[in-house]
């Protein structure tokens, strides 16, 4: 194995042999593109190594593009300070690790693969628009992550994102992160951030990939849903007219998490638990469409409530100060002596049952075929 590196600080193409020092890498060598100066490789050839150092100088922005080409590192890979790795629909694969660290960056766009069995590793930017293509390795990220566009990540082979307790991620549009192949996953142990996205309904964030929280989710605009289940641990929040979506499979809120906030929670043909040590302490609205919402304890909500053709199934003491309607046969069950305080609307056929002694001090409009049934009490104050 022998350093082979970039000769003059120009731009230039890979495949010249003169624009390295002594001459075009092989398969078993380490190219080195750290000469100071601000100029761009462009790897216009599939080209096999044994490592690779961009950037680590002191000045100066040194650029390998890769637009179309495959480039496979077998070894230890690195970009460091000053050092822009810009993948725009080339891949990037191999068996060795890649470590993004420092001022370091990697630019990932145009349908971009990565794949391969080494793992990446990047505590310097990552900056995602467009496509891009994840495929059986994993991604480690602790440091800034910028996420723009509506395009979307597509993960094959059971590849997985873990964003570590010290990364940060910015989704700042309605990109998407779909399941292609396998039991893929994002795993967010920082701080994951929807700062922007549609508000007409026209456009989404959609995960359909496990989503695993055990750090901080904002979704301050738009609309995330996630629909490939997952469990959360930890915080989500909910800004004045944003939207999180629970569609399609179950989601599990476990000890210690909680869903915060004053936005939309929307829960579409799925089932979210809020188990034992959860607490929902707020959101603005809350509709349980086709789905079913499972509380193991205490459900103290401020929130407009809609269940249609759905379940709100709850089994600690809680009290429900907004407005509540069960409609299209809908059922609200509670287990524990309760309070609603807002307005309750029983119609269509929806029922309110359960063994939990009840306290309406609004308003009960009851109509069209709907059934109040269950051991406890129901006392109407309103």
């Amino acid at each position: 194995m022998a350093n082979k590196s970039w000769k003059t600080a120009v731009d230039g193409f890979w495949s010249v042999s003169t624009n390295w020092n002594p001459s075009l890498p092989t398969s078993v060598d380490v190219a080195l593109i750290n000469l100071a100066g601000v100029y761009t490789v462009t790897l216009d050839i599939d080209q096999v190594l044994g490592g690779l150092t961009l950037g680590g100088t002191a000045s100066g922005t040194q650029t390998l593009a890769i637009a179309g080409n495959t480039l496979t590192l077998n070894g230890a890979s690195t970009v460091g300070n000053n050092g822009i790795l810009a993948l725009s629909g080339g891949t990037i694969t191999g068996t060795g690790a890649l470590t993004v660290s420092g001022t370091g960056k990697l630019n990932w766009s145009g349908y971009g693969i990565i794949s391969g069995t080494g793992k990446k590793t990047i505590s310097g930017a990552l900056n995602l628009s467009d496509y891009q293509y994840l495929d059986g390795t994993t991604l480690e990220t602790s440091g800034a992550t910028i996420w723009t566009g509506a395009g979307y990540l597509q993960s094959f082979n059971s590849a997985i994102w873990n964003n570590t307790s010290t990364g940060t991620i910015d989704l700042q549009g309605d990109a998407d992160f779909y399941l292609a192949s396998g039991t893929p996953s994002f795993n967010n142990a920082g701080t994951f951030t929807k700062s922007n996205g549609a508000t007409d309904g026209s456009d989404e964030s959609y995960f359909d990939v496990a989503f695993n929280n055990t750090g901080t989710v904002n979704v301050k605009k738009g609309t995330l849903t996630l629909a490939g289940g997952g469990t959360n641990s930890k915080t989500f929040s909910i800004d004045t007219g944003a939207t999180l979506r629970i569609y399609g499979v179950d989601y599990n809120f476990n000890t210690g998490s909680s869903l915060t906030g004053v936005g939309n929670l929307v829960v579409d043909s799925a089932t979210l638990n809020f188990n034992t040590g959860s607490s929902l302490s707020g959101v603005g609205s809350l509709f349980v469409q086709n789905a079913t919402l499972k509380s193991t304890s205490s459900f103290n909500s401020t929130a407009a409530i809609s269940v249609d053709y759905g379940t709100l199934d709850i089994d600690g003491a809680s009290t429900l100060s907004g407005p509540l309607a069960i409609t299209g046969g809908s059922t609200v069950k509670i287990a524990a002596a309760s309070t609603l305080s807002g307005v309750v609307t029983l119609t269509d056929s929806g029922t309110l049952t359960g063994a939990g002694a009840l306290i309406i001090s609004n308003k009960l409009n009851w109509s069209g075929y709907g059934i109040i049934s269950g051991t406890g009490k129901k006392t109407i104050s309103g």
